[in-house]
């Protein structure tokens, strides 16, 4: 025999119970503080966060759906993003939008983030914080906001759990040479009708 359906809290929400709210997910995933009755409705407190902070919302359960069971975690190691202007995506971009509000950390292990292309800086730093920048011509103009959701470290300041760096440390050391009578004719011959030399190679 079914257990009857409560009509006034039908998906069996609870307190600590992690949901969403019908018709307004761009609130994201929020957890239930506490339920409460105003006269026939049952109602629940919600709390949201985001980089703004902490919100708290007052809601009718009826518009509360639970969400998935979140991961403690989620690490991305290399995968595709976006590419091009027109915003195509690849599988590996959309799976990460796909699990975004569904675990509690989100981290992206890179040693390339930044290609050459804000566009696509920018569609990554949105997977960690949709809320953070508008566009990437608003990332450049604050890009000091990029430490919110950045750790960068260089070679050098990684070590391992004695402290012992794990790269060598790069030696460089410079030769010099005089140019064969060969390659000192061709350098002069690259020089301009004003005596400037054009572009051309250089010998160290």
């Amino acid at each position: 025999m079914n257990n009857p359906v409560d009509p006034v809290n039908p998906v069996k929400i609870s307190p600590d119970d992690r949901v969403r709210v019908s018709g307004r997910y761009e609130l994201g995933i929020g957890e239930v503080l506490r339920l409460s009755e105003t006269g026939a409705d049952c109602v629940a407190d919600v709390v949201f966060e985001s980089r703004m902070g902490r919100r708290l919302e007052t809601l009718p359960i009826q518009r509360l759906e639970k969400a998935a069971s979140p991961w403690d975690k989620l690490r991305a190691g290399q995968f595709d993003i976006r590419y091009g202007k027109k915003q195509q995506t690849t599988q590996n971009y959309r799976l990460m939008e796909a699990l975004q509000g569904h675990t509690r950390d989100l981290l992206f292990l890179s040693a390339t983030p930044h290609q050459g292309d804000n566009f696509q800086f920018w569609s990554l730093v949105n997977l960690l914080d949709n809320h953070l920048f508008d566009s990437p011509e608003a990332m450049i103009s604050h890009r000091s906001l990029l430490n919110r959701v950045m750790i960068r470290r260089t070679k050098r300041e990684v070590v391992d759990a004695n402290g012992k760096a794990l790269f060598v440390r790069r030696q460089v050391h410079t030769e010099s040479f005089e140019p064969a009578l060969r390659e000192q004719r061709f350098t002069a011959s690259q020089k301009t009708d004003c005596g400037i030399p054009r572009p051309g190679p250089v010998f160290i």
